[in-house]
């Protein structure tokens, strides 16, 4: 057990090592969000200090990998892929006789697939083994969510009357 102990902090201590440079130098490499501190003086003469925290810089849009369209003719099937951590949707082409599949890493990929896809793929609910349920259903989730509202890629045109 000791023994055990002494390599999970043999191996640690490399990153505390480089945390421990990071804080003396200035932080070249991260930039953490630190919090300015406004003071005011009350009446009584006692210091009065609020943290004005900024928000962090982050992805105001999330970047969706554009998908296949129409692929409801030729779908066979979908499952989550464990070793690969992606959800998988097998087309099959009965015209050449040829499968293929697409990969989906991310579920939000999903909310590009056309208004006939999501239909399908909310029909023909994902293919998973019972210890993947999580993930699984994080996928079947997005296509519920997008069937249920409506999101789909295709444009949609507002009817004047």
């Amino acid at each position: 057990m000791k023994s055990v102990l002494y390599l999970v902090r043999q191996h640690d201590q490399d990153l505390w090592n480089y945390i421990k440079w990071q804080a003396k130098n200035g932080y070249p490499d991260w930039k953490p969000q630190c919090p300015k501190q406004i003071v005011t003086y009350l009446e009584n003469g006692k210091k009065d200090i609020t943290l004005d925290v900024k928000p962090p810089k982050c992805l105001k849009n999330m970047p969706l990998r554009a998908i296949e369209h129409d692929f409801h003719d030729l779908f066979q099937g979908w499952l989550y892929n464990e070793s690969t951590a992606e959800a998988v949707i097998s087309l099959y082409d009965k015209t050449i006789g040829e499968s293929r599949r697409i990969s989906i890493l991310d579920p939000m990929w999903l909310v590009n697939c056309s208004k006939k896809d999501i239909d399908c793929l909310f029909v023909n609910k994902i293919v998973y083994e019972k210890r993947d349920k999580a993930q699984a259903m994080q996928y079947q989730g997005i296509v519920d969510d997008c069937f249920a509202k409506d999101i789909n890629s295709e444009i949609q045109t507002k009817s004047k009357i």
